[in-house]
């Protein structure tokens, strides 16, 4: 029911550019020389700006420039100024742009990009400035993701292949393409995306994304000998090099060197962003990590969803996983997380049920886990027959065989509800036998859990089952499991 236990990397977020450049992917002081990256079309727009000083030429210029890091470039500034001078003309993004360039206080995103009319508004402010500015990169990428938040896809992928093709070398475009592209089951789109680029082996953020979702997927990156050389570099600043420390720290970990990435990952806590704390947080009790933090970290909501899950402080765990989700409203794994707390943890399958309703639904129909909670939940809520429906929807065929041994036990939960009690006792038999052979032993102690909860139900003796998922929930510190004994009949 919880998919992150054996595999998290640090893949790349995607949030609007406001968002990043308020959490410090974009202006964060990467000690790299212009030219040494920038693309020609950045040369291109700063002469376009010299021969024709208007609006269009301004703003392109200057998104530009920021994403260069170009700040002292006189003409970038004058240019700013022009933005800001024609303030009834622009829109709120450009002012950010231009406000961002000269580093202007500006007003805080609220981090929760879950409500759904703000991104249809956002969609059509977007359209608009397109149309006047059709060479903008960064709307068109923003446009793609308020389309993704709202199950668009098609369109989602019209914008920013757009934006790509108008800023193939700009590190908030190139991240933004590789995780849309993994949103939309595309690991070769996004590690090819990262791999073309001119200046990823310039660039930390881009070096530690191709790095993290090859290992994702079992795939070979070729860039790990560049992120070696450049994790000590003394012209790099901590922030640029986090996620860079944390990923080839995760490695270490897959590789046995625990002391490293032990050390590796101070070094990725001195001046971090929430997708590794996170990450630090996720690892922590594999390694013994200990993590302290020096500065409040913004957005830190996985973080603090894992630090509470871990402390079995299930109620608090289930505050800030929700957070998460509005944070990363596409991301289908904190509404799995979600899900879990709510029906195995705390035993809340209403709640389970409406955090999928309220704040997952599309999500739903793209991901078999969080599909699987919330028939778990409709079942132990008695509603056999909307459970039933929902797995009919489901191609077997084509789930993982892990996921097919789960679909069985949950098949299982949904034959007991029916009171088909030997064919339910049957599937969580095969259920837990296909585990066992996939050496699956969380699977093994979930099913039986459930299991032991259902013949409980109808006064069966479980004292004898009881042992094992005790046994393994120890083993395995799933904690959530030792409440098993209350199913003592």
């Amino acid at each position: 029911m919880n998919e992150d236990y054996k595999n998290r990397q640090i893949i790349p977020r995607w949030y609007p550019f406001d968002y990043a450049c308020r959490l410090g992917e974009i202006s964060s002081g990467l000690e790299i020389r212009p030219y040494v990256w920038t693309p020609l079309s950045y040369k291109e727009k700063q002469v376009q700006w010299q021969t024709n000083k208007d609006l269009s030429s301004a703003l392109d210029f200057v998104g530009s420039a920021l994403m260069a890091n170009d700040f002292e470039n006189v003409e970038a500034v004058e240019a700013s100024g022009l933005i800001l001078t024609e303030e009834a003309k622009i829109s709120n993004l450009a002012r950010k742009l231009a406000s961002r360039f000269l580093r202007q206080p500006e007003p805080e995103p609220s981090f929760d990009l879950s409500i759904k009319r703000g991104h249809i508004k956002k969609i059509a402010i977007l359209k608009k400035q397109v149309r006047a500015y059709p060479y903008n990169a960064i709307s068109w990428a923003d446009m793609a993701f308020h389309y993704v938040v709202l199950g668009q896809y098609d369109k989602a992928d019209q914008c920013i292949s757009i934006a790509l093709n108008l800023s193939s070398e700009n590190r908030f475009i190139i991240r933004a393409a590789a995780r849309h592209s993994l949103h939309m089951d595309d690991p070769e789109r996004a590690l090819f995306i990262l791999r073309q680029s001119d200046v990823i082996e310039h660039d930390p953020w881009l070096i530690a994304s191709e790095i993290s979702i090859s290992e994702a997927f079992h795939k070979r990156s070729k860039h790990i000998k560049f992120a070696e050389q450049m994790l000590f570099a003394s012209d790099i600043s901590p922030k640029n090099l986090s996620e860079l420390f944390g990923t080839i720290a995760t490695l270490e970990v897959k590789n046995g060197a625990l002391k490293r990435a032990k050390k590796l990952f101070r070094n990725a806590l001195t001046d971090p962003n929430e997708n590794t704390v996170a990450q630090a947080e996720w690892i922590a009790p594999q390694i013994g990590l200990s993590i302290e933090l020096s500065q409040n970290v913004e957005a830190s909501f996985e973080a603090d969803a894992r630090r509470c899950f871990r402390a079995e402080d299930y109620k608090r765990s289930l505050e800030f996983t929700l957070k998460w989700l509005r944070y990363q409203p596409f991301s289908a794994r904190p509404a799995v997380h979600a899900t879990y707390v709510a029906a195995v943890c705390l035993n809340d399958h209403l709640e389970c049920l409406r955090i999928v309703e309220r704040e997952a639904k599309e999500l739903m129909h793209k991901d078999f886990s969080l599909k699987n909670n919330y028939i778990v939940s409709l079942a132990s809520l008695d509603r056999v027959e909307e459970a039933e429906k929902l797995l009919l929807t489901i191609d077997v065929s084509k789930l993982s065989e892990k996921h097919q041994a789960t679909y069985c036990a949950t098949k299982g939960l949904v034959r007991f509800r029916g009171r088909e009690y030997d064919a339910g006792r049957r599937l969580y038999g095969e259920a837990i036998q296909k585990f066992r052979d996939l050496e699956e032993e969380r699977g093994i102690a979930l099913a039986t859990y459930f299991w032991i909860r259902e013949e409980s139900r109808i006064k069966n003796d479980v004292k004898k089952m009881i042992p094992k998922v005790i046994q393994l929930a120890k083993k395995l510190n799933i904690h959530e499991l030792f409440q098993v004994e209350r199913f003592l009949a």
